[in-house]
């Protein structure tokens, strides 16, 4: 990739919100990115597993991590799915989605400043799908709380969150999807040097449009989120 910014990366600052983590413009010119190489199969008839291995360069530097590396039921009745690993959380729109997925190189600037980028951790979540034909989705985690914006895990299970999706199509070429949820955070020290309670509050809403409902072809997607946090 190759990226141009008005301003210096290495001078970026934002007023009142600290820089963390990944949560920064890319490098001006140009970067290989990240690369990723995946994992998954099914472990039995019970159960699923997926590994994700990152590849990145930092100052110079190749590292290698693990990215998400969880397993899925597949069996457990009445539309429930327990996952449990290390994983990105399922709040918001875009922070589940791996950032390669993204249609922009940097990812918008409430995800630098809020999550870091993107947050993930070590938790277990639940969901549950109704049986209806509009799509709703119900669901919650809990987070170890080492990674931002928990930090220094206080009792080892100190970020948790819920979150509602709903959505449905509208003719063949038009579908919707909205979003709440919310993220709750107990850290005795993160990144940024706080210390104490936050609450992460998300709304988003999203319309895609595509020929013949083919989004792989082209199309066009509209999306809003809206992001506030109480510390």
């Amino acid at each position: 990739s190759y990226s141009d910014h008005s301003l210096d990366p290495e001078q970026y600052y934002r007023s009142g919100i600290p820089l963390v983590g990944e949560g920064v413009p890319s490098a001006q010119g140009f970067s290989l990115g990240e690369s990723e190489i995946s994992f998954a199969a099914n472990i039995d008839e019970r159960f699923r597993g997926q590994l994700t291995l990152a590849i990145g360069v930092d100052d110079g530097e190749t590292e290698l991590a693990v990215e998400e590396a969880y397993i899925d039921t597949t069996a457990l009745p009445g539309g429930l799915t327990v996952r449990a690993g290390q994983f990105f959380s399922n709040i918001g729109y875009l922070n589940s989605h791996h950032r390669h997925t993204d249609k922009f190189f940097d990812r918008p600037l409430a995800y630098q400043a809020f999550v870091a980028n993107q947050f993930g951790d070590t938790g277990v979540q639940l969901r549950w799908v109704a049986p209806t034909d509009l799509f709703v989705e119900l669901g919650g985690e809990i987070f170890r709380g080492q990674n931002y914006p928990g930090g220094e895990a206080v009792h080892g299970a100190d970020i948790g969150t819920l979150f509602a999706h709903a959505g449905g199509d509208v003719g063949d070429e038009n579908s919707w999807l909205a979003v709440l949820s919310m993220l709750k955070s107990n850290t005795n020290g993160s990144e940024d040097g706080f210390s104490g309670d936050s609450t992460l509050y998300l709304a988003d809403a999203t319309w895609k449009w595509a020929p013949e409902g083919n989004f792989k072809d082209g199309g066009v997607t509209v999306r809003s989120e809206y992001f506030m946090v109480d510390r």
